[in-house]
Parts: C-alpha cells; sequence; structure tokens
C-alpha cells in the first residue's frame, strides 16, 4: 500500500493538533499568575524601619545617662512671659554619694532629705528681688538607668517683672561641694545668657 502523504508530514500534523488541544495542561498556566496575591505583603517593610527608629530614639535617652560625668551638672533658666522655670540637672553621686536605689535605711533617709531640702526655693536657688518672683511649682526627681542615677530639680516661678531679672544664683553649691562645675545657661524672648558656675561663682548674671 501506498501513503498519500509523507511520513514526516503526518508528524507534523500530529504535533500542531496537540499542541493547540484545548485540553493541554500548558495553556492554563500561561494565563494565570498565582503570585500576584503576595504584592500586598510589600508594605510591611516601613512597619520595621518605624520600629527600629523607635529603639533607636529609647536607646538616645537612656544614652544620655551613661555619658555624665561625676562632678558636672547643668542648669537651664527659661523665662516665658511672665514664667521663669528653672531646671538642674546632675549625676546622683555628687549630691549623695551613690547612683542606685536607695539599699538600707540610711540611704533612704538620705534620699529623702535630699529631696526635701531642694525642693525648698531658698536651699536650691535665689533670684534677684527687683524682678518680684515668686514661687509657683516645684518638682525633684530620680532617674536609675543601669548603674547610673540622675537628679532632676525644677522649680517654676511667676514674676511680676520679669524684664528686671538680672541674677539667677544657685545657692546649692554651698551645700555639695562635691558639685564642681555647672554649665548654666539663661534664655527668653529678648535675652541669653551663659556661664559656667563654681562653689566660688554660684551666680548666673543676666546682662
Amino acid at each position: 500500500m501506498t501513503l498519500k502523504y509523507p511520513l514526516s508530514a503526518l508528524l507534523i500534523s500530529s504535533a500542531l493538533l496537540v499542541g493547540c488541544s484545548p485540553g493541554s495542561p500548558d495553556a492554563p498556566e500561561d494565563t494565570v499568575t498565582p503570585e500576584a496575591p503576595a504584592a500586598p505583603a510589600e508594605p510591611a517593610e516601613p512597619q520595621a524601619d518605624t520600629d527600629n527608629a523607635v529603639d533607636a530614639l529609647e536607646e538616645a535617652g537612656a544614652g544620655r545617662l551613661e555619658a555624665h560625668e561625676h562632678g558636672h551638672a547643668n542648669l537651664v533658666a527659661a523665662m516665658d512671659g511672665d514664667m521663669l522655670t528653672v531646671t538642674f540637672e546632675s549625676p546622683l553621686m555628687s549630691v549623695i554619694g551613690f547612683e542606685h536605689e536607695p539599699e538600707t535605711e540610711k540611704q533612704v533617709a538620705a534620699m529623702e532629705a535630699l529631696q526635701d531640702s531642694l525642693s525648698e526655693t531658698a536651699n536650691f536657688v535665689t533670684l534677684n528681688s527687683q524682678a518680684g518672683c515668686l514661687p509657683s511649682q516645684t518638682e525633684t526627681a530620680t532617674r536609675m538607668t543601669g548603674d547610673h542615677g540622675e537628679l532632676r530639680v525644677e522649680h517654676v516661678f511667676q514674676c511680676s517683672s520679669p524684664e528686671r531679672l538680672k541674677q539667677v544664683d544657685l545657692v546649692m553649691l554651698a551645700q555639695y561641694p562635691d558639685i564642681k562645675t555647672v554649665d548654666a545657661v539663661f534664655v527668653s524672648d529678648t535675652q541669653q545668657a551663659a556661664a559656667e558656675l563654681t562653689g566660688a561663682t554660684t551666680a548666673l548674671n543676666i546682662d
């Protein structure tokens, strides 16, 4: 029997029919993209960045205590309208001799005495009388981080003549000789002043 068409032509035709068959398992795979639903997962990355930023800020706050220097303190006097806020910060070691939570009755008593004393304006700071500044609010607090502790004292005054404030005298230095130097600054809407205070020079003068 003689074939009408060459065998090679029949084989090619069969291959074409198979490739175009509706039942071919390859055709549907070319039109479906199962990975597409995974795209919304990308916004998760900014959240990780936000978490890292928050952690960095918290570590920076804790690092401020780790960098403190025994014998050195800071004083900021800020006038806002007729309200004067005087803030003092110092390592606890310089004012009480230890930098941890009180562990004995003696240490508890010493901490209470320290805070009670500096809550009294006259034991903390004096201002020239011409400014007419009267105590309005007082806060003393301690903060512990690792092996370091810090004392923070804040006094708020209401002044009848704020423009006449000429001196902030940190009289507490006479009671705490272990505080060797204090970086002091004064700021208001119209004036600025800065000085290094010591046991011999306790007043920040405002020109």
